[in-house]
């Protein structure tokens, strides 16, 4: 019988994925599985072998975590330790190993992460290994990207950041030389150092939503008929606490999924000031 006092949890989750597994094997090489767990492009780093060492930042948490590739077999199966406390010199305390299978055409991903000192830790990463293959997925698949970030300000403070053209859009093109009328049915337009984005206001919930169409002509990879949604939420009795969820659709290539994340990821970093 296993002592008590040294016996660990683990969790299990399974995901269909409809791409192969040479593409999911390559999208969490890259780190997108990182990423759709809520990790910060900006502080993302991997090197995807066997004794690579990967670094990810979480900022809605405040979270550093860091670890090693033990296993790194072509779209088959993938193992790396998981160090909790995230302090350099940290002996990892948990490993993650991610299984890949074709069936149907499709991949059947399955990941095990063992070795929690509790059931609640277990359960708590349970829920933020399924968030991040269910957005891993609508990313690979639908080409849409999602964001939740943790903000230590009033909604009220945040909203107007966002409605603010200096401070939202003013990050994105040259404000100086582009234009942005805030309303519903208002354009923007804004020239870039690779060219221009351009769209329409559709939905404006003052303190709740701003949405708007999203072109863009940039590096010679035209988009068209992409949408953006932010959505406000405060935090539970805390008035000076929010989050904000960006949600961005319509982004059907590879390099414009990872561009479009890098891009909101430094200007969700900008608005925190």
């Amino acid at each position: 019988m296993q002592n008590e006092k040294n016996k660990t949890y683990q969790l299990k989750v399974e995901k269909m994925i409809r791409k192969s597994p040479e593409e999911v094997f390559r999208a969490i090489g890259a780190g997108r599985l990182f990423l759709n767990c809520g990790a910060s492009s900006e502080a993302l780093k991997v090197d995807f072998r066997v004794g690579g060492k990967y670094s990810i930042a979480f900022p809605a948490y405040g979270v550093t975590n860091h670890g090693e590739f033990l296993e790194v077999v072509p779209h088959g199966r993938i193992v790396f330790t998981w160090c909790e406390d995230a302090k350099a010199n940290d002996k990892p305390n948990t490993v993650v190993t991610v299984e890949l299978r074709e069936k149907d055409r499709q991949t059947h991903l399955t990941l095990t992460h063992v070795g929690f000192t509790s059931q609640a830790l277990a359960d708590q990463h349970e829920g933020g290994w399924k968030g991040g293959l269910g957005d891993l997925g609508t990313e690979m698949v639908q080409g849409q990207l999602k964001f939740n970030r943790f903000f230590e300000m009033s909604v009220a403070k945040l909203f107007d950041l966002c409605k603010t053209p200096a401070t939202f859009f003013g990050e994105l093109g040259d404000l100086d030389k582009g234009q942005v009328d805030f309303r519903v049915g208002g354009a923007f337009r804004l020239p870039t150092e690779n060219g221009e984005i351009r769209g329409k206001f559709t939905e404006i919930a003052p303190g709740k939503k701003i949405a708007f169409t999203w072109d863009a002509d940039c590096d010679g990879s035209p988009l068209t008929g992409s949408q953006v949604t932010l959505t406000f939420e405060p935090e539970d009795d805390e008035p000076n606490e929010s989050w904000l969820e960006l949600i961005h659709e319509g982004l059907p290539t590879e390099g414009q999924q990872m561009s479009h994340r890098a891009g909101w990821d430094y200007l969700l970093n900008q608005l925190r000031g």
